[in-house]
């Protein structure tokens, strides 16, 4: 029997949903059973990819990746299940890139420890972009008013007291670009923000740093 669930990230969780609950119908799985999830069908990268390109030391560093001019993503490489794999930051560059089964990949070195990415379709056809959205960008004035170029993590305060602390995103080479936050849907739904509708936003340049809503 084969089903197709699919893990999310949630609050710097993962969950089992979309079909986990055929899989539990199907196996007749009870509240408080013990499971076992063995990966079945693991992606390590290529050994050839490991030993051409980097030493043991290299593999204790993150890689940068980056798609085109204004794009780039800091990933670690870890050693599992007696093979190398793209770990933290790699769910990141999945999603922004929307990488689908049969998605070809090529990865040309420019530097000791970055690439550049090339992404084509199943029908053959290259990726350009664009991957994110314009309107969910800080305006640029914004950005460069605020410095947002020398911050790295902000912290998300609303009139209702709550304060999420987050991620900037990199978009552009040498970091000298930034754009939205991190999980920025996730906080949205936390702070009760809603598409459509018109926020001021006040930079607090602090300690701590704060975006106001």
């Amino acid at each position: 029997m084969v089903w197709n669930p699919e893990v999310v990230e949630k609050s710097q969780t993962y969950e089992i949903t979309n079909g986990w609950n055929e899989v539990l119908k199907d196996l007749n799985i009870e509240q408080d059973d013990f499971i076992i999830l063995k990966l079945y069908l693991p992606y390590p990268l290529p050994y050839r990819f490991i030993t051409q390109h980097f030493t043991k030391e290299d593999c204790n560093n993150p890689v940068t990746i980056r798609f085109g001019n204004l794009h780039e993503w800091s990933i670690r490489i870890d050693k599992m299940f007696n093979g190398y794999f793209f770990t933290h930051g790699w769910n990141e560059l999945r999603k922004d890139l929307n990488l689908a089964l049969g998605d070809f990949l090529v990865f040309e070195k420019d530097g000791k420890l970055s690439f550049n990415l090339q992404k084509y379709g199943v029908d053959g056809m290259r990726t350009k972009g664009p991957l994110v959205d314009p309107k969910v960008r800080f305006p640029k004035p914004f950005a460069y008013e605020a410095h947002l170029e020398d911050v790295h993590q902000v912290k998300l305060k609303y009139d209702n007291g709550k304060v999420l602390k987050k991620n900037l995103r990199v978009e552009g080479a040498k970091n000298k670009k930034r754009y939205a936050v991190k999980e920025w849907k996730n906080s949205m739904k936390i702070l009760g923000l809603t598409n459509g509708r018109k926020y001021r936003v006040k930079f607090v340049k602090k300690k701590g740093e704060v975006l106001q809503y």
